[in-house]
């Protein structure tokens, strides 16, 4: 017997079955735990050095440089991603998608407090985990253009 002449049959099972299931589905609904903001960690990390007034080239060598080789050590990277700017030097660090963070996080700590010859003015390197809470919004929309007034 297939699905189509069962029903046909069985018009007060199915509904009732139908009803059921909207009245289930609605009450679970309701009791499904809810974030707004969820914490999901993506397994990435960042650096950030500021040496301020120092052009990126010499950013590049004085301070990327040598952290990048401090972590290249390190087996749960993915893959490093630096960008010098003036004054400032970001470095990003992708986790392996089978790295565990809490042992990546104590590792490359540990791989910063190897890092001895940075300038005496840069500062202290400072790493954060970026999960979703610190990304800004997914979607920015700007509408501009001159504005339209009735008189004229």
């Amino acid at each position: 017997m297939n699905l189509p002449k069962f029903s046909v049959e069985n018009p007060v099972l199915v509904n009732m079955a139908m009803i059921i299931i909207i009245i289930l589905g609605v009450f679970y609904t309701y009791r499904i735990p809810k974030e707004s903001m969820p914490q999901i960690e993506w397994g990435m990390f960042m650096i950030t050095v500021t040496y301020p007034g120092v052009a990126p080239d010499e950013i590049e060598s004085l301070i990327i440089k040598e952290i990048e080789d401090e972590l290249s050590d390190i087996t749960d990277i993915d893959y490093i991603s630096s960008i010098a700017y003036e004054g400032r030097a970001v470095i990003t660090l992708n986790l392996t998608t089978s790295a565990d963070i809490d042992k990546a996080w104590a590792d490359v700590s540990r791989e910063l407090d190897k890092v001895k010859n940075l300038p005496e003015d840069a500062s202290e390197p400072y790493m954060q985990n970026i999960s979703i809470r610190e990304m800004k919004s997914v979607c920015t929309i700007a509408v501009e253009g001159e504005s339209y007034t009735p008189d004229g």
